[in-house]
């Protein structure tokens, strides 16, 4: 295990309690060193990130965009939309992007009073090609056997630490697919999306998509997967 997966594995809250002994659901001195070994854990990860050249959790925009343009991301999509207010700043245009690399990776950064980043995803197949210590590499997600027998890790990952490590490490277990054999579940959704009575994630969601240019809707339409 490399220094970045150990930091990036590592639960400030958890080792306080293996310290103590006690819960920090229910000890404030617990909770205190958790918090202050969250602190301390929490710059470390960072230098070792900025280090790395990858993604760090307080990564602006800009900064944001520049790593992924610098790991062959291309922009599909960009829709900008009204910020929420903040007590008397003036409404931020935030921006919602849709990012494509060849290699079948659907990522998403949202910004977050216009220079800030706030949500960012990759989604993704990984046709998982021998390995037998898979799932250290995977997060969200599930498998799905192909038409061709093929065993498929359908997943997604929250990109805002250690996207290109993430990257690198399923890349390590399996191939990506640049066609996808099935869709993970989508979240084509701004953070002002959700504030509509009633919402339709779905449509919304699908919406986005067929914005998409059409080479990466057929990449990402997914196929019949055996039972």
């Amino acid at each position: 295990m490399s220094d970045i997966d150990r930091l990036l594995s590592v639960d400030p809250l958890a080792d306080a309690e293996r310290v103590t002994g006690k819960s920090y659901k229910e000890d404030k001195g617990t909770m205190a060193l958790g918090f202050l070994m969250h602190l301390d854990h929490s710059a470390k990860k960072d230098a070792a990130l900025k280090q790395a050249d990858d993604s760090w959790f307080s990564m602006d925009l800009a900064q944001t965009l520049s790593l992924y343009d610098d790991m062959g991301f291309e922009e599909v999509l960009c829709d900008t939309f009204a910020g929420r207010t903040y007590e008397d700043e003036p409404t931020a245009t935030e921006t919602y992007r849709i990012l494509w690399h060849p290699k079948g990776i659907l990522a998403t950064v949202e910004s977050y009073r216009g220079a800030g980043r706030n949500a960012a995803k990759i989604y993704y197949n990984v046709d998982i090609t021998g390995s037998t210590d898979w799932h250290h590499a995977t997060s969200s997600g599930s498998i799905a056997r192909s038409v061709t027998d093929r065993k498929v890790w359908v997943g997604d990952h929250d990109a805002r630490e250690g996207v290109r490590r993430a990257i690198e490490r399923l890349g390590e277990v399996g191939e990506f697919l640049p066609v996808w054999v099935k869709r993970p579940f989508l979240w084509f959704l701004t953070y002002t999306d959700t504030d509509e009575v009633g919402y339709d994630y779905a449509a919304i969601t699908e919406e986005r998509t067929s914005r998409l240019p059409q080479h990466v809707q057929q990449a990402i339409a997914g196929a019949e997967v055996s039972k």
